[in-house]
């Protein structure tokens, strides 16, 4: 069986885990084979859809693989699978469903300590999930704003291939030179890409704010306030001087 891992990349379950769906629909004529040197086997498949089978994309991978033995760094000897394979995608007929979401979106504010008064960097972190039945890909964009729209940055990412149906996982950027102007927002936005996915549903976005203290303008603040404290009390000092001793 296929699912999106970590870095919404598409990835298939370990040898050892049985499979549920797409995996388990498929039946091989032998599943240990022996392949000489220059030489090449055909092998036949075949697939069966389950009756009950639900509408919509059942992913997964037909899988070739060899076991050995290595070390790791320590020296401990481990168990090594190498597997090459080829992706297998069934749709079963019925009602269709096309809905990605993007789910709770955090973004933090990060200053340059060093650099008080050059703009900062937004941290943000989204869910993605696959609420319908069918692949879907798309791009990814976060725009980052100030109060009223002020100082928009935005970033783009490259496309994401395809997002499973039922799969959900967090992914994070990092946005530059964002100016430290007291508050910020940061909003996420999917929007399905007309390819050979089912890229028709409707874009999905989601924000957060973040406080974004303006450290410059408050340091600027603290050294006049200080140099103020310090003229009046030169003031204070002088007039108490200037009076005269009876």
């Amino acid at each position: 069986d296929a699912f999106n891992n970590t870095d919404g990349k598409f990835d298939i379950r370990p040898a050892a885990t049985e499979p549920v769906d797409a995996g388990a629909w498929v039946q091989l004529d032998q599943n240990l084979v022996t392949v000489l040197p220059r030489e090449q086997l055909t092998i036949p498949v075949t697939i069966t859809i389950p009756a009950d089978a639900t509408p919509g994309d059942h992913v997964g991978a037909v899988v070739a693989g060899v076991s050995a033995q290595g070390q790791n760094s320590d020296g401990q000897v481990i168990n090594l699978e190498r597997r090459t394979g080829t992706r297998l995608y069934i749709r079963v007929a019925g009602d269709i469903s096309r809905s990605i979401v993007v789910g709770t979106v955090t973004a933090e504010y990060q200053h340059r300590l060093l650099e008080p008064f050059v703009g900062g960097t937004a941290h943000v972190t989204y869910r993605l999930e696959n609420r319908g039945n069918v692949r879907v890909g798309g791009k990814i964009t976060i725009n980052v704003t100030a109060p009223f729209d002020l100082a928009k940055r935005t970033l783009v990412f490259d496309k994401i291939d395809e997002i499973l149906p039922g799969q959900k996982f967090e992914l994070s950027a990092d946005v530059p030179d964002v100016p430290a102007l007291m508050f910020g927002t940061a909003t996420v936005e999917f929007t399905p890409a007309p390819d050979g996915t089912d890229a028709t549903g409707a874009p999905s976005t989601s924000s957060d704010s973040f406080f974004a203290p303006p450290l410059g303008l408050l340091l600027l603040v603290l050294l006049l306030i200080v140099l103020l404290l310090v003229l009046r009390r030169r003031r204070i000092s002088t007039r108490a001087t200037a009076v005269p001793q009876e």
